[in-house]
């Protein structure tokens, strides 16, 4: 049991949330870069701009399409161009959705995506999305 803990504890400490405080109270991050942890923490902040977004401009929508406009904001944020991808979700593929309702269901979360990746492309945001470089390289 006590070793169990032990384990859950260290874990928990690992990447991005190992913080230290400094004398002045304030919280520095870890020295190291993380990937994964950076990657995560632009996935939870682009879902929260998505969902500021949709809750302004688009407040009577399907779940298709918050979920498409929400996936967008999270891909542009993640590097990608906005491209609408070629297919939906795995969701969209079971047999049960393939009816004119399911159709339906898909299209409305290509509406949401394209959508969602204007705005996000178009966000003051998107500008921040790359790391900045000094402009010396080829």
């Amino acid at each position: 049991m006590f070793r169990a803990a032990v384990i859950c504890v260290c874990i928990g400490l690992t990447g991005c949330t190992f913080m230290t405080r400094t004398k002045t109270g304030d919280w520095t991050e870890p020295h190291e870069y993380s990937r994964h942890c950076d990657e995560a923490a632009a996935r939870s902040l682009a879902e929260k701009r998505a969902i500021v977004a949709i809750a302004n401009c688009y407040p009577e929508t399907s779940m298709d399409f918050r979920e498409g406009f929400a996936q967008a904001y999270v891909d542009v944020a993640l590097g990608s161009d906005g491209t609408v991808p070629a297919v939906p979700p795995e969701r969209y593929w079971k047999t049960c959705k393939r009816n004119p309702n399911g159709y339906c269901d898909a299209n409305e979360w290509f509406a949401g995506y394209a959508a969602g990746s204007q705005r996000a492309l178009a966000s003051c945001w998107n500008a921040y999305n790359q790391v900045p470089a000094s402009g010396m390289y080829e």
